[in-house]
């Protein structure tokens, strides 16, 4: 990416203000801290998945009182319909009861035209290993169903439960040698990803031209990205969002928000 990626007179206020005026808030009344959220359209609804907690904001693999929660938008009003929590600490489902910790950077696709499938880690760094799970939700029903399965990782040496262990020995017998971790480890959908090589190419391209190595310190929104490159991730979110004909959803530390694709 090449150019001058900060105009002259660019106003991040003012962008960020454009921004939020098109967002409508979809996390429950008593969410203090949401993060890592994704979202799949069907029909006229919106399907936005998030880690929330109750108890402060931000986010954090430790805290086992995160959970992994479900907002149901109407695509015309932009009504959030239903909010449902589907994975936490030590909830018991029909064939499986989830350990202490917590219900980590959740995922959603579309499986079939009647089944949304959920993904979630369970997390409790240093004591054990993370595993990622799954539940599905019916579309016709507006339920998930009463269980969850373990999510599976194929690798050079076989199929394993998805834990970061199995996923660093195949990294390890191909050559890398950094340190096993017990968590975080996660699904990345094909947006998340591109967006993510996309805004760290335009990040690189500017500290190249400018010599600086940090341009944070403005508009910060937490994204995959980690928060880094502030004030160049919010111009190029605010373009984004504003000039795109595709929906997107945003977490700020304390809350989720979805903003409509914008009409042709």
């Amino acid at each position: 990416m090449s150019g001058d990626l900060l105009p002259p007179g660019w106003d991040a206020t003012r962008g960020a203000n454009r921004v939020m005026a098109g967002l409508v808030k979809v996390s429950a009344p008593q969410v203090k801290g949401a993060h890592d959220a994704e979202f799949v359209c069907v029909g006229e609804r919106a399907y936005v998945v998030a880690e929330a907690n109750d108890t402060k904001a931000g986010e954090s693999a430790g805290w086992p009182f995160i959970y992994a929660t479900m907002s149901i938008v109407n695509l015309q009003t932009l009504a959030v319909e239903k909010v449902i929590d589907f994975a936490k600490s030590e909830q018991a489902f029909e064939n499986e009861t989830l350990p202490v910790g917590a219900c980590f950077v959740p995922r959603i696709i579309q499986k079939n035209a009647s089944t949304l499938r959920c993904y979630f880690t369970s997390e409790q760094p240093g004591k054990r290993q993370s595993q990622m799970w799954y539940r599905d939700f019916d579309l016709k029903s507006g339920e998930f169903a009463p269980t969850i399965h373990k999510a599976k990782l194929q690798t050079t040496a076989g199929t394993f439960d998805f834990q970061p262990q199995y996923f660093h020995a195949d990294a390890a017998a191909q050559g890398f040698a950094k340190p096993a971790v017990d968590s975080r480890v996660a699904t990345k959908t094909r947006r998340e990803f591109c967006f993510t090589v996309s805004v760290f190419k335009a990040a690189a391209s500017h500290a190249s031209a400018t010599g600086k190595r940090d341009v944070s310190n403005a508009f910060q929104i937490s994204l995959p990205l980690r928060k880094t490159a502030g004030i160049l991730i919010a111009r190029f979110v605010a373009d984004e969002i504003l000039n795109s004909r595709f929906s997107h959803v945003l977490t700020v530390d304390s809350a989720s928000w979805f903003c409509r694709r914008r009409r042709p």
